[in-house]
């Protein structure tokens, strides 16, 4: 699912405080929630996997896992 609000944070997000223009900004995020006991490296492996797929469903998505 890609959210709204990333898109309208990446379109902001573009702009110097002068106003000037960087160019164009895209964002994909990953995230997960802890599950008491794992390891790190499992919490990050999902995390990991879910930014995986944001970036493959398009530009300013957020994928959880």
């Amino acid at each position: 699912m890609c959210h709204t609000w990333v898109t309208e944070e990446a379109e902001t997000a573009h702009r110097r405080p002068s106003g000037e223009s960087i160019g164009q900004v895209t964002v994909s995020i990953g995230v997960t929630e802890f599950i008491p006991g794992e390891s790190f490296e499992a919490l990050f492996e999902r995390c990991d996997g879910a930014l995986y797929e944001a970036k493959q469903a398009g530009r300013n998505c957020t994928k959880s896992a």
